[in-house]
C-alpha cells in the first residue's frame, strides 16, 4: 500500500511538472508573437533595450517591401492630433503615387540603442517599405527623448541621390523652426513640400539670400579685377614725363567757370523699422552618405535636434 501512495505521488509530481513546462513555453511563444498598436510583431531572439519592431538577426534574405498593410505613418510618441495624421497620411500617399517610391513617416519616445540614423533605416527595412527592384524611398524619424530630441530623415533606392549634404541642409533650414515652436506636423508637412520640389525639378530653385550670396561674391570679383588693371595701368605709367604746370592740359578758351549759389530749404529724414527674430535656424545638419541597414540597403540622409 505504502509503495502504491509513493508511485501516485511520483506520477502527480512528474505530471505537474510537465504541465508547468508547457505553460512556460506557451508564454515564451506569446510574448515573441505579441503585437503592439500597429500590429508590428517582434519576432526571433527577444533583445532588451529595442522597439517593440525589431527583429533580431535580421538580414539581407529577409528584407520585403511595398507591404500595402503596413501603415506610413506610425506615431509611437503620440506628437499629431487625428486631424493631422489624416493630412499627413494624405500627402505621403499621394507622392507615393506621383513618385513611384515609398514615403514613411515614424515618431517614438526614444531612438533606443539604435541612435536617429539607424533607428530610420531599420523601421524602414524591417517593416515591408520600399517600392521596386531597389526598395526606393524614403523614411523620416522623429525622437521625442527627454534631452535627445531630434529627427533624421534618409532616402534609398532611387532616392538616394536626392538626398545630398547639400539638399539635405535646405530641407532641414525649412523644418526646424517649426520642431522648435511644438509645431510638429506643420514642420513635417513642410519638409515633405520641399522634397516634393525637390523631386519634381531635380534642385531648388534660388532663394533671395543665395542670389545676395552670389551678388556679393560677383562684387569682390571684380574689386579685385579692378585693383589688378588700376595697379596694371599704374605700372604703365610710370615712364611719362610730368608736367608741374596744368595749363599744359587745357585747351585755350576751352574752360569756363560761371558762379552758382545753392539755398538750404528743409531737411526730410524717414526711418525703417528692422523686424528681428530670435528663432534658431540654418544650423548644419548631420549628415551621412551611403550608410548601410541589416537589410543590406544604403542610405543616405541627416538630421538635426531641436
Amino acid at each position: 500500500m505504502n509503495r502504491f501512495v509513493k508511485i501516485l505521488l511520483f506520477s502527480i509530481i512528474i505530471i505537474s511538472l510537465s504541465v508547468c513546462v508547457a505553460f512556460a513555453s506557451d508564454s515564451i511563444e506569446d510574448d515573441y508573437s505579441l503585437e503592439d498598436e500597429y500590429g508590428y510583431t517582434q519576432t526571433g531572439v527577444s533583445s532588451a533595450g529595442m522597439p517593440s519592431w525589431y527583429k533580431e538577426g535580421f538580414g539581407p534574405s529577409d528584407v520585403f517591401h511595398n507591404d500595402p498593410s503596413t501603415p506610413r505613418v506610425v506615431d509611437y510618441a503620440g506628437i499629431f492630433n487625428s486631424g493631422e495624421l489624416e493630412s499627413l497620411k494624405s500627402q505621403l500617399a499621394q507622392m507615393k503615387q506621383k513618385y513611384n517610391m515609398d514615403f514613411v513617416l515614424v515618431t517614438d519616445d526614444s531612438a533606443y540603442e539604435l541612435g536617429r540614423r539607424m533607428y530610420a533605416a531599420e523601421f524602414y527595412d524591417m517593416n515591408g517599405y520600399g517600392v521596386g527592384p531597389n526598395y526606393s524611398g524614403v523614411v523620416m524619424f522623429i525622437s521625442m527623448e527627454p534631452g535627445n530630441r531630434g529627427w533624421f530623415t534618409a532616402g534609398t533606392g532611387d532616392a538616394e541621390k536626392f538626398f545630398t549634404e547639400k539638399n539635405v541642409n535646405h530641407m532641414d533650414d525649412t523644418m526646424e523652426p517649426y520642431m522648435h515652436r511644438g509645431e510638429y506636423a506643420e514642420g513635417v508637412s513642410a519638409y515633405f513640400n520641399d522634397l516634393d520640389t525637390l523631386l519634381t525639378n531635380g534642385k531648388f530653385p534660388l532663394t533671395f539670400g543665395s542670389v545676395l550670396k552670389y551678388l556679393f561674391i560677383a562684387s569682390i570679383a571684380g574689386l579685385v579685377a579692378g585693383l589688378i588693371s588700376l595697379s596694371s595701368a599704374s605700372v604703365s605709367m610710370k615712364g611719362l614725363a610730368q608736367s608741374v604746370v596744368a595749363s599744359n592740359y587745357l585747351v585755350p578758351d576751352s574752360v569756363r567757370v560761371d558762379v552758382l549759389n545753392d539755398t538750404f530749404l528743409r531737411t526730410n529724414v524717414t526711418k525703417t523699422l528692422i523686424q528681428s527674430s530670435s528663432s534658431r535656424s540654418g544650423g548644419g545638419s548631420s549628415y551621412s552618405g551611403g550608410f548601410h541597414s541589416s537589410g543590406g540597403h544604403s542610405f543616405s540622409g541627416g538630421g538635426r535636434g531641436f
